[in-house]
């Protein structure tokens, strides 16, 4: 690898850097895509790590904190890894440094959003609220102690 090739994938990692945060995996990825070998996309992501420039831990902390109040703990650890690319071990450790939160206030405020102007007397809305729920991987308990508290005539703002 010349040293004109590993400057230039190493001012690429840093000007993609100065626009957002990357995991080590996109941006490898990143690098790879804008024609770098992967000698020189190597290269730049040690150089970037040697200054903690990129950082998964880290990656990992500001993504759960950032969604902690959007998304359940199970969407998080499913983002970072399969569409983040943050190995599983440094997701799991990120949750954990994060500690538990309590998902029914989302779960409500999501609901709020799915009632305005529906019929919630309908056991199959509630259903489907309940399996959407699920989908977005809040527990099974929480949800049915949330949509359970809804009053049948949809009056939300008092539940």
């Amino acid at each position: 690898m010349s040293k004109e090739t590993e400057r230039g994938a190493r001012g690429k990692a840093l000007a993609l850097l100065a626009g957002r945060d990357y995991t080590e995996k996109k941006l490898t990825e990143k690098l790879a895509q804008k024609g770098f070998s992967p000698e020189a996309c190597g290269d730049a992501l040690q150089y970037v790590k040697s200054y903690g420039y990129v950082s998964d831990d880290r990656y990992a902390d500001r993504y759960i904190e950032l969604r902690r109040n959007s998304m359940s703990r199970k969407q998080i650890r499913m983002e970072l890894t399969e569409k983040r690319g943050v190995p599983a071990g440094i997701a799991e450790a990120a949750l954990e440094r994060a500690g538990e939160w309590d998902e029914k206030p989302l779960i409500r405020k999501l609901a709020d959003k799915k009632l305005k102007g529906k019929d919630i007397g309908d056991s199959g809305f509630r259903k489907k609220m309940t399996a959407a729920f699920l989908r977005k991987g809040f527990l099974y308990g929480d949800i049915r102690e949330v949509l359970g508290n809804i009053p049948e005539d949809g009056e939300t703002a008092e539940w």
